[in-house]
């Protein structure tokens, strides 16, 4: 992962943007959450999400993630 645009922390999740747009997601996967297709419950490398298009933008709660290009 390298040029990181921006980077959102959660309590048990985070998410890095690189300036291209790719997503890629660490932390709490209990439930699936991270998007990644794998229902491991924790993931503690960034691992890039590969079912999404280039994104600018991501909103985070605690159990849900929401990708945006506005």
């Amino acid at each position: 992962m390298r040029d990181v645009r921006s980077l959102i922390a959660e309590k048990y999740h985070c998410f890095a943007i690189t300036h291209s747009g790719e997503v890629y997601a660490w932390g709490n996967n209990r439930d699936g959450q991270l998007g990644l297709g794998c229902h491991k419950p924790e993931i503690h490398l960034p691992q890039k999400i590969n079912t999404l298009p280039p994104i600018q933008n991501l909103a985070s709660a605690r159990q849900h993630s929401l990708p945006s290009n506005s």
